[in-house]
């Protein structure tokens, strides 16, 4: 993170002696540079404060090794780049630290200010470097998803919203594990049920019911990762999202769980069930029972993590609203169907702006029959009433 142009630079060390003297070598430098003496104020400081585009630390401390310190930073921080400070008599523990992985750089005390230096621009045009290329990777894959998202609204509003419901079960389950690079099995379960397209609409909703198919139906369902793979296989940087996918049995309750399989492939087929269960009318509680009792199916860790968010629900209010009362921020509970029985909008899809345009179109022709009953958060403002 720059500061007025400046990359932000955090030093760590517990002699304020070698901390005052590096301010000093680096005041009206190119770096933002704050010191700290305790370790673990260095690691709330990197959790809770503006990114650090650089982390230095000494490696003889007495609360916490430096190499301690700094495999936690790239927990904390994965993009800061982490630099090593320590003495000649250290030099072969900071060649083994820098030989795993965890450091960009090692600096031998004392350390001559135009080595420091030096070793500090090029740190931090590594964090440009990678953030730069994060920022594209995000800004490329979520337009092309984005585009492919929409297209599935289109031609098949009630896969899309399964799509939303099972990634936002995922997106809670992730987060409820810690998962680094959950961005991998978020995209793969929004993306999960694309392959649909080519399924006949009747075909399309007894599977997404839960119901019995016939032979070809089956057969038609198990074409579906090959037609999603060849939609997916050209957009740069899918790879990662790719391999879960291919590992995600497209029939539910068909393939046993092996730990070879992703996590994200495993999460998804989970959540697709459960929403499989919901969609057929089983309370939440009852669905997990009923997934616990498939014995060989499922990840069992997942499924403990999977009961435990759904006991700890968003604090919501539940409202029927007019089209004109719908607020970015809120959550579809229901399908939202025109008079002619036609599905607009799948339950569990978030009001957008980019949504609520065109249904307020529809109210022109008196389309919809009553009102959308969503799900609005507490903590925002309530629509008035009246």
């Amino acid at each position: 993170m720059a500061t007025n142009g400046r990359a932000r630079v955090l030093v760590v060390d517990d002699e304020a002696n070698l901390l005052a003297s590096v301010a000093r070598v680096l005041r009206n430098s190119q770096f933002d540079v704050r010191t700290c003496e305790r370790p673990r104020e260095a690691l709330d400081l990197l959790a809770h404060d503006v990114r650090y585009a650089v982390v230095v630390s000494d490696l003889r401390m007495q609360e916490m090794d430096g190499v301690t310190l700094l495999r936690q930073a790239r927990t904390i921080s994965p993009d800061t780049v982490r630099v090593l400070l320590t003495g000649q008599l250290d030099l072969a523990h900071a060649i083994g630290a820098v030989n795993q992985g965890e450091i960009f750089r090692f600096l031998t005390k004392p350390c001559p200010p135009v080595v420091l230096t030096g070793t500090l621009t090029a740190a931090a045009e590594q964090y440009r470097l990678i953030t730069s290329e994060r920022i594209l990777l995000e800004q490329t894959l979520q337009g092309c998803i984005r585009a492919l998202v929409d297209m599935l609204a289109l031609v098949a509003p009630a896969a899309l919203g399964r799509a939303v419901r099972v990634q936002r079960a995922v997106t809670d389950v992730a987060r409820a594990c810690g998962l680094q690079d959950a961005w991998k099995s978020e995209m793969a379960a929004l993306l999960s049920q694309l392959g649909s397209v080519i399924l006949p609409p009747e075909t399309l909703a007894r599977l997404l019911r839960g119901d019995d198919l016939t032979d070809d139906e089956i057969a038609m369902v198990r074409r579906t990762p090959a037609t999603l793979e060849q939609v997916l296989c050209n957009i740069p940087r899918l790879e990662p999202v790719l391999e879960i996918l291919r590992e995600l049995d497209p029939l539910p309750n068909q393939t046993p769980s092996r730990e070879t399989i992703p996590w994200g492939a495993r999460a998804i087929r989970i959540a697709i069930d459960l929403d499989v269960l919901e969609t057929q009318g089983h309370p939440l509680a009852r669905a997990v029972e009923v997934l616990r009792k498939r014995t060989g199916r499922y990840d069992t860790e997942i499924v403990e993590v999977f009961a435990q968010v759904y006991k700890v629900q968003r604090c919501e209010r539940v409202l029927d609203l007019a089209l004109d009362q719908l607020k970015p921020g809120m959550t579809l509970i229901n399908d939202v169907h025109n008079r002619s029985g036609i599905l607009l909008v799948a339950r569990g899809c978030a009001v957008t702006p980019s949504l609520i345009e065109p249904l307020k179109n529809l109210t022109l022709g008196a389309a919809l029959p009553k009102p959308v009953r969503v799900a609005v958060p507490m903590l925002e403002e309530l629509p008035a009433l009246v």
